[in-house]
């Protein structure tokens, strides 16, 4: 991964340290479904099977490889679940210019598991997502969850009034060391969210909005330490908060510690009665799994970071 400093040591010293994998890796494609096509990971037997059978595994598919068991969804610490690819690198088990698509594919998977209470769903409405927008992004943003900790919301709560009135401007300045806009972390996000949002229901867009800040929060603590190991260079000035001087480019980077140390730590500090797809069981870290792949996936299309998620396939026990 590129790194704006620079340009050449640390960016190379990142990718080097990937496996890169490619559509030629036939000895490599353990994921196979029944239909004959195989695939490289889990993720891209999963969208094979969601677009091309309707999420229903043709006969002859390994139902170890579609239910989950093939990896817990969690990233191998000591294997780093964040595999870094060259943006030329081949590799399908990303399908990054449908991002956002994938999100509510995988929302609505989720769907037919999760119901809030009292909740209705209607044909154009599953329990996580609707086609007919009904969120607000200003009015229905959980303020009661952040109650007496206004840092940690209010700067991405003003970003989304500023889209929501039109008086947002997207930042595309791009660097042409790195080619990566140079859009500050915080707007990243704000926009992220209002990308989203349109997609979701209310109860879920309560969990969204706090996973996304949850996401910041974690890379204001630790963001300058991963950014001073992949670069070799000591911390820059921490008197500021990373989501607030840096651009995208190391965001996908403190994935495998979020999941795995920081979001388990943060589920316990607020009171999230309510929540269904968030929590500390294993189903609800697995969910915060794929919404950091989808999430660090998209930041790549998007050109603020050279980074892709794809998850390590992890042992059975």
């Amino acid at each position: 991964m590129n790194n704006a400093e620079n340009d050449t040591d640390a960016g190379n010293e990142a990718r080097q340290k990937a496996k890169r994998r490619s559509k030629n890796d036939g000895d490599d494609r353990n994921y196979t479904c029944g239909c004959g096509k195989s695939y490289l990971s889990y993720p891209a037997l999963y969208t094979h099977i969601k677009t091309k059978h309707d999420g229903v595994p043709p006969t002859g598919t390994s139902q170890n490889q579609v239910n989950g068991k093939s990896g817990r969804g969690r990233p191998k610490k000591e294997d780093s679940a964040a595999k870094h690819k060259d943006d030329d690198a081949e590799d399908e088990s990303v399908d990054l210019s449908n991002s956002i698509e994938n999100l509510i594919r995988f929302l609505n998977e989720l769907s037919t598991r999760i119901e809030y209470d009292g909740q209705k769903t209607d044909e154009d409405k599953n329990s996580l997502t609707t086609k007919d927008s009904e969120v607000d992004m200003v009015k229905n943003f959980p303020l009661d969850i952040f109650k007496g900790r206004e840092d940690e919301y209010s700067v991405i709560y003003d970003q989304l009034k500023q889209i929501k009135s039109g008086k947002a401007v997207a930042e595309d300045t791009v660097d042409p060391k790195t080619d990566l806009k140079q859009t500050p972390i915080n707007k990243i996000i704000a926009w992220f969210i209002a990308e989203v949002a349109p997609n979701l229901r209310k109860e879920f867009y309560r969990e969204f909005v706090y996973f996304m800040l949850m996401y910041r929060k974690a890379l204001n603590k630790i963001g300058w330490e991963c950014k001073a190991k992949l670069t070799g260079k000591g911390q820059t000035d921490e008197s500021k908060e990373f989501s607030e001087t840096l651009n995208g480019e190391y965001m996908p980077e403190i994935c495998n510690d979020f999941i795995t140390e920081v979001l388990p730590d943060y589920l316990r500090e607020y009171d999230l009665r309510g929540f269904k797809v968030l929590g500390p069981d294993v189903f609800q870290i697995r969910n915060a799994v794929f919404l950091t792949m989808h999430f660090c996936n998209w930041l790549n299309f998007q050109k603020y970071s050279h980074s892709r998620l794809v998850l390590n396939a992890d042992d059975n026990n």
